[in-house]
């Protein structure tokens, strides 16, 4: 008769490898990721139907990797304090006083997702991140001195890559 072992080295003969589609990248999600995105390399798996992504997406991406890269007067990384919205637990009232809040997680989401409809709605997004914090802050406060960094960072680069939009 066969020993167990031989059955499991038959099983592994004449099972059927199911080839697993090839998922480009804008279907990976950050959701559970509550930390700023580290220096991560690029790559493209090539024979990838790709999702037509329009033109202006990839200096949007590049407009928004500035804006995440932005320090403050102290070297200190603005991302930080932008990257996810606060709790309920943390700013009980935040919610009340900002009508439209916005982070960083979620612009980056919504360019991976392709869910811009123009450089404008883009644009958009970002001043809205640095108005909310100066809206809701005291002037003194870290968050916004650095909201007025990101401003400038945020303006600064649009006018450098799109400058007929600034």
């Amino acid at each position: 008769g066969l020993g167990a072992q031989d059955i499991k080295s038959l099983h592994k003969k004449h099972r059927k490898t199911v080839k697993k589609p090839i998922v480009d990248d804008d279907s990976y999600s950050e959701e559970e990721d509550d930390e700023p995105p580290k220096k991560r390399k690029k790559f493209n798996t090539p024979n990838t139907p790709k999702q037509k992504t329009p033109k202006w997406y990839k200096e949007a991406s590049e407009i928004l990797e500035e804006v995440i890269e932005t320090k403050d007067e102290e070297g200190r990384d603005v991302r930080d304090l932008f990257w996810k919205l606060p709790s309920n637990q943390e700013m009980p009232n935040y919610y009340a006083v900002i009508k439209n809040p916005i982070d960083l997680k979620t612009i980056q989401n919504k360019l991976k997702k392709n869910q811009y409809k123009s450089e404008q709605d883009f644009i958009d997004d970002l001043h809205l991140l640095y108005k909310n914090a100066q809206q809701y802050n005291t002037d003194s406060s870290l968050a916004f001195t650095q909201s007025v960094c990101l401003q400038k960072m945020v303006n600064d680069t649009i006018a450098k890559i799109w400058p007929d939009m600034s």
